[in-house]
């Protein structure tokens, strides 16, 4: 599960537009920084929704992307 979201931005100008999505796991342990992942719009609202997050907040990251 996904414990926090830190970062979702958007990763350059192509089409279908990419994004960068840093996001913390829920109990990993100590030494364990975050996740890194990078993909299209609908690839990473997958993960977050695999991860636990609500539609509502999904849906938030992405509008307010930068």
């Amino acid at each position: 599960m996904i414990e926090r979201v830190l970062q979702l931005q958007k990763d350059g100008i192509e089409q279908p537009q990419f994004f960068g999505l840093v996001f913390r796991y829920a109990d990993m342990g100590e030494g364990y920084d975050a996740t890194t992942l990078f993909g299209t719009e609908a690839h990473l609202r997958d993960v977050l929704k695999k991860g636990g997050l609500v539609q509502a907040d999904i849906d938030r990251l992405f509008r307010d992307a930068f």
